[in-house]
């Protein structure tokens, strides 16, 4: 006999629940125990199908209701997050991170007087634009239209970049390097020196810490954290003066390898390094530098870049075939920054000088872009199906907003997307339509001024019975063909870890031969037809495991960033020193690369 359960949430077909119905009603002061699919009835109630899928319904708007409010309660905790674990009891809790040292007084004083004499002139120099491949349409075409908008500070200072660096190249490097680091670089290096990394890893690290060194100055300041399951901080952040320099070969002597890998407790130290310092360097940055997985590592740096809201970029560096490229190319991803393969360790000293040439040669930084659709009808019909990249865009009350913590002197961010154009009903013969406006809010790095930059995408539609004499946009196509490239060797990445390795090559194969039917625009694309090169090479079984998921991880990353330098490997898998400059350096970069690696040729 069943009294206290009452059916709340049952299906049955139309004819039993006319039939319960009925006992139901014949049993209104009784107890009745039906033993029929579980069907329960209870004092004559009894709901039927009408009824119980409307109780469905609203089960479901409510539990939908109550997730909303957990996400929003989930929400305000990563805003108010406060560290109560034992990253701060045990390892932060006695430290003053606001004892950094100050900056040089005269250095302000000198950047102050850069927007009258030698400053970087964003206003000139700043290029922002909204553009599509096409600017030409009749009203009955029916297609998919790629459009960007993108910024670009142009190279101004344009150091060469000698063959050999020696003699008199040598002078001239030093004096480039001084005239051209007009900011100054607050970095904090966060170091894995776990058991995995002993020999041949901690002592490369080592090594190029202390290069490091040779390239930085006294408008930098410099931070080292080491990380196994434990956290520490070697030094402050203090000015890399020479008589500092000593210090820190001091300090870098003394790291060793040992324990386990909790990357989290590195990231945290840094985050708090920065938010609690006194003052605060034209630009910020981390390296993390791991040859370990951490799978707790991105929700930790979530919550942390969330509570801290800091200005910085943050660039990853993984060592050797066993670390996790996926885990450090979304920690680049989160910091805006680059993620640097490094298969082989004696390579590690240029992409670190290649890391750091970016960051003294930020112009510009705060980019704040707004993209707007504007269009009125019939134009309204025009959607927006596709917005290139890996990060999870909201195109609300359509607009999209886009954050770029900094750009150096000749690079680029061009963000594409794609609209769907349908059938214009449209009386007139000819009009211009402007269809987005885009605005960009920008600061020097150098002078602190801030301005703002406008755009209009403006498509000419036409009837169809007038010619249009028009040669699409390459630079545009350029850049689809760069992102469509990345989203193509990401599935090629995926069929590899699916065992599908030959059909991933033949993925990539289709699309070179696609491209090479166009001799214009392969040209243009040639740096990106040598990485697909290099995937189809990495994508082969005997690479894959052993280095050519990493490299597709790195080329997807960067390619769609546009920054980095992608790792090449020749045919029996080693890889390879840079000979040319990339396709995302500016001049200084590829200077910087090419001082180590003459240094390294003539050390005996």
């Amino acid at each position: 006999m069943i009294q206290q359960e009452v059916l709340n949430e049952i299906f049955v077909p139309n004819q039993l629940a006319q039939v319960l119905e009925t006992v139901a009603q014949s049993n209104k002061n009784g107890n009745l125990e039906l033993d029929y699919f579980g069907v329960k009835v209870r004092e004559g109630k009894y709901e039927n199908i009408a009824t119980l899928n409307k109780k469905k319904q609203q089960k479901i708007k409510q539990q939908q209701q109550q997730q909303s409010q957990q996400q929003a309660q989930t929400q305000q905790q990563t805003a108010d997050y406060v560290e109560q674990d034992d990253i701060d009891d045990k390892y932060a809790k006695q430290i003053q991170f606001d004892d950094d040292e100050n900056l040089d007084m005269d250095q302000i004083q000198q950047q102050q007087q850069f927007q009258d004499t030698q400053a970087y002139n964003i206003n000139e120099n700043i290029e922002f634009y909204l553009t599509s491949e096409y600017k030409t349409l009749r009203f009955n075409d029916r297609k998919a239209l790629s459009c960007l908008v993108g910024i670009k500070a142009k190279e101004v200072h344009q150091p060469q970049v000698p063959q050999q660096i020696e003699g008199d190249a040598q002078n001239q490097f030093n004096m480039d390097q001084q005239q051209h680091s007009k900011v100054g670089v607050d970095l904090l290096c966060v170091i894995d020196r776990s058991g995995s990394m002993s020999g041949e890893k901690i002592e490369m690290v080592k090594q190029t810490l202390n290069i490091l060194l040779n390239f930085l100055g006294p408008k930098d300041r410099l931070c080292l954290i080491q990380f196994d399951d434990t956290c520490q901080r070697l030094t402050n952040l203090r000015r890399v003066t020479d008589e500092n320099k000593t210090y820190y070969s001091d300090i870098i002597s003394k790291i060793y390898a040992n324990g386990g890998t909790v990357i989290g407790l590195g990231t945290q130290m840094a985050l708090k390094q920065i938010k609690y310092r006194k003052s605060v360097n034209n630009v910020t940055a981390i390296f993390v530098l791991s040859d370990g997985q951490d799978e707790a590592a991105i929700s930790s740096l979530q919550k942390q870049l969330a509570y801290y809201k800091q200005t910085l970029t943050i660039h990853s560096f993984g060592f050797g075939s066993d670390h996790d490229a996926k885990l450090m190319t979304k920690i680049s991803n989160l910091g805006k920054g680059s993620f640097y393969f490094v298969n082989n360790i004696s390579l590690l000293d240029e992409f670190f000088v290649d890391a750091l040439g970016a960051l003294t040669s930020m112009v510009v930084t705060d980019i704040s872009i707004n993209l707007e659709n504007i269009m009125q009808n019939p134009y309204d019909a025009i959607s927006l199906s596709k917005f290139y990249g890996q990060e999870k865009l909201n195109y609300q009350n359509k607009t999209i907003h886009l954050k770029i913590p900094y750009l150096a002197e000749g690079q680029r961010r061009d963000f594409v997307f794609q609209l769907n154009i349908p059938y214009i009903n449209n009386n007139v013969q000819s009009e211009n339509v402007v269809m987005f406006k885009a605005s960009a809010r920008i600061t020097s790095s150098q002078t602190r001024e801030t301005i703002e930059k406008q755009a209009e995408l403006v498509i000419r539609f036409v009837d169809e019975s007038q010619l249009i004499n028009e040669e699409q946009d390459y630079f545009v196509t350029e850049q689809v063909f760069r992102v469509e490239s990345a989203e193509v060797i990401k599935d090629a990445l995926h069929k590899c870890q699916n065992r599908q390795n030959q059909q991933a090559i033949n993925l990539i194969g289709n699309l070179i031969s696609k491209v090479q039917e166009n001799p214009q625009l392969t040209e243009k694309v040639k740096n990106i037809v040598a990485d697909l090169e290099q995937v189809k090479q990495a994508a082969r079984q005997e690479y894959f495991n052993k280095f050519g998921s990493k490299q597709m991880y790195q080329i997807i990353s960067n390619n769609y960033n546009q920054q980095g330098i992608n790792a090449k490997f020749d045919a029996t898998g080693i890889q390879l020193q840079q000979e040319e400059q990339s396709q995302f350096q500016n001049q200084k970069q590829m200077m910087w690369v090419k001082k180590v690696q003459y240094q390294k040729k003539c050390k005996p």
